[in-house]
């Protein structure tokens, strides 16, 4: 061969078959490139039980969305991936799966970074767990004995691990791919920034690098949205059965514009526009197309399969992307809804909307299910606007007819007393029914003047004068459900966060005539979120030393969950049921009200630690925020009283039970029993 190639006319002789031998050979000798990405996943990774109900290999014929974001980790002019979804849709498997292939396709110095040291040793046990069940990683992992906190060992690859919080472990390390896991529960340094910027930093010495961050979007200040709405905004695109059109699955109909009552879930209301019961909807609900097409959720699968992502900008025309992306895919953003899982139906939906419109929890819902930030919850309103926006029929003094039952609450502060009274009725929808602030005559006193007997305080004392022995009429001498003509407060709350020892006697003395219809509550952050409410004795005053005599039963409240709920119906629509709602004459008499309703509102900040805090914030010191939380406590007594039951048809069975009891027997239940405490 070598003196063939120095020999012109041997070089001349040879040329072509020994052309042909070396291409072969070269074809032949040259190591095998390994297959895209999203192949190498379907064919060679294995989920175990406890990481997937859908144990055994890594199928992405159920979720095909996360076949793109898995392509795109071979792309050399991508830099950085964005996945915004819900809390079921693989996203986090699938960054795992991602970050195992490229010990495979790409060997390279890699970094996975969790919200916080429990985290990040839960998902390398989850890691390690994925090769142990796949035949090509089974022998490249080491034993349990050797696996440590520092690094997730690939084989031919080592992960540094990372996680917020610990500065050190996010610097110092030179990586080719970061894989960002929650990014919306990180913890951000005060001083610093985010930590998902910060993060980046580590790419620095690649030309060629990437990063993924996923999550499910949290609020306004949601990390992942920001990322997103840098990215260039990838939606999943599906053919309806029918037409063949390409449309994005949504969850609410258009409201405007051609395609008003279309794109979205229906079959949630009947024919005069209520909403039906969560679970009628689940018989009803199916999905209307943007081309007025009926889709059963049988045929979503079909219409997943062969969906495409299209970039903002663009669109899809016979079968095919036309348009120009408003951005480039540098940074390329993802996102999904549950809609589009394999296991959630046009019926599961409309049913958990339903369920969480009633529990005024639809930040769960925007956030779980629909995988998008809730950016209600933080605008405040004008007081004027939202005075005039919730104005109803019934006038200030007055009960609505639909109402079931009324409670109470009062504000105490040093010298005087606040309260305010609202009306419940099916679907939680309530009715501000009057309120007032009640002056202290006398000189206060200190917890030592006070003794069991001791006279209750002026403003302590109208409370059972003015509200608990109060009916209210309902309005325009109608009947109430239940066939009452006058209704009397079902239960008071009495903030005791001041005057605590004036506030325990006032309730004993109330307790005595009115039994369980009144309580002493307060803000109580211990309380866990998901209890909302819970009720402790208190044996002595923690000021003072004091002791209460028999104890003082305390109801501490999960404000910060009843802040929210009340927050999210300032916007809720004022004719639907589940409303927030005012009197007609609002603006002719609550100025001050209305203005201490909207005096409150959250702020996100970053604490010395890095930890981000939402805190409450009263805007104007002078005003007070009275009023918001008298609204606040009041949610919470109204969940006291039905125990989060809002179903009507409860509160019928309760008033017949009432009514069959024997004529002393006054003992109340859950539902509370109406007839005991109402006047005909």
């Amino acid at each position: 061969m070598v003196t063939a190639s120095r020999n012109p006319l041997r070089a001349t002789i040879y040329k072509r078959p020994l052309a042909r031998l070396l291409a072969a050979a070269a074809v032949a000798l040259q190591p095998a490139s390994p297959p895209p990405t999203d192949r190498w996943c379907e064919r060679q990774l294995h989920l175990p039980p406890e990481l997937s109900a859908a144990a055994g290999p890594f199928d992405l014929s159920m979720r095909p969305y996360w076949r793109e974001p898995l392509e795109l980790l071979d792309d050399p002019d991508v830099r950085q991936q964005c996945w915004m979804a819900d809390t079921q849709a693989g996203k986090t498997v699938s960054l795992m799966a991602a970050l195992v292939s490229r010990s495979k396709c790409d060997p390279a110095p890699s970094m996975i970074v969790a919200p916080n040291q429990d985290a990040m040793r839960e998902l390398r046990d989850k890691i390690y767990a994925m090769c142990e069940v796949s035949p090509a990683m089974a022998g490249a992992i080491p034993p349990v004995s050797r696996r440590n906190d520092r690094w997730i060992d690939l084989g031919n690859m080592i992960c540094y691990m990372a996680y917020t919080g610990s500065p050190q472990r996010m610097r110092g390390r030179a990586c080719k791919y970061l894989f960002c896991t929650e990014v919306d529960v990180w913890v951000n340094d005060p001083r610093l920034g985010l930590s998902a910027q910060l993060i980046k930093a580590r790419t620095g010495a690649f030309a060629e690098h990437q990063v993924i961050y996923e999550s499910t979007p949290s609020d306004d200040a949601s990390t992942i949205a920001a990322l997103y709405a840098r990215s260039d905004q990838r939606k999943f695109r599906v053919p309806c059965p029918q037409c063949n059109h390409f449309q994005e699955l949504r969850f609410f109909l258009h409201q405007k514009g051609e395609m008003a009552g279309k794109g979205g879930v229906a079959g949630m209301q009947d024919k005069a526009g209520a909403w039906l019961a969560p679970e009628q909807a689940r018989g009803n609900a199916y999905y209307v197309g943007e081309c007025g097409c009926r889709i059963e959720s049988h045929q979503k699968a079909e219409m997943i399969e062969a969906g495409v992502w299209v970039p903002r900008g663009m669109t899809v025309k016979a079968g095919r992307l036309a348009g120009t992306p408003t951005r480039s895919n540098r940074s390329a953003g993802f996102h999904i809804s549950r809609l589009y899982g394999p296991h959630a139906t046009f019926a599961d939906m409309a049913e958990a909307y339903l369920d969480h419109r009633e529990s005024n929890t639809m930040r769960l819902f925007w956030n779980n299910w629909l995988g998008l930030p809730d950016r209600v919850a933080s605008k405040l309103p004008n007081w004027k606007e939202l005075g005039q926006r919730l104005a109803w029929h019934h006038r200030r003094g007055t009960v609505p007819a639909e109402a079931y039952f009324l409670e109470a609450s009062a504000d105490v502060q040093s010298d005087r007393t606040y309260q305010r009274v609202r009306a419940w009725g099916d679907k939680r929808t309530s009715w501000l029914v009057d309120w007032e602030c009640f002056g202290r005559d006398e000189k206060p006193r200190q917890p030592d003047e006070l003794k069991p007997g001791s006279p209750i305080a002026s403003d302590l004392a109208r409370l059972e004068t003015d509200v608990l022995a109060a009916h209210y009429p309902v309005a325009g001498g109608d009947k109430n459900p239940l066939g009452q003509k006058q209704l009397a407060v079902r239960l008071l709350g009495v903030d005791a966060n001041y005057r605590t020892y004036e506030v325990h006697e006032f309730v004993r003395h109330a307790q005595t005539l009115y039994g369980d219809r009144v309580r002493a509550i307060r803000g109580d952050h211990k309380v866990d979120p998901t209890d909302l409410y819970r009720m402790n004795v208190v044996e002595r005053n923690a000021q003072t030393g004091k002791v209460y005599e028999g104890g003082l039963q305390l109801w501490g409240i999960s404000v910060n969950v009843f802040r929210e709920q009340l927050l999210a119906l300032f916007s809720y629509p004022v004719d639907q049921p589940g409303a927030l709602r005012l009197p007609a004459d609002i603006l002719a008499w609550g100025h001050d009200y209305l203005r201490q309703l909207v005096n409150q509102g959250p702020r996100t900040e970053i604490m010395p630690g890095g930890r981000s805090v939402v805190r409450w914030v009263t805007r104007d010191q002078g005003l007070g925020e009275h009023a918001w939380d008298l609204e606040v406590n009041g949610l919470a007594l109204a969940h006291m009283i039905t125990g989060g039951d809002w179903d009507a048809r409860n509160w019928h069975r309760a008033a017949a039970a009432a009514a069959k009891k024997p004529a002393g027997d006054q003992t109340p239940e859950l539902p509370r029993d109406y007839d005991d405490y109402s006047a005909r």
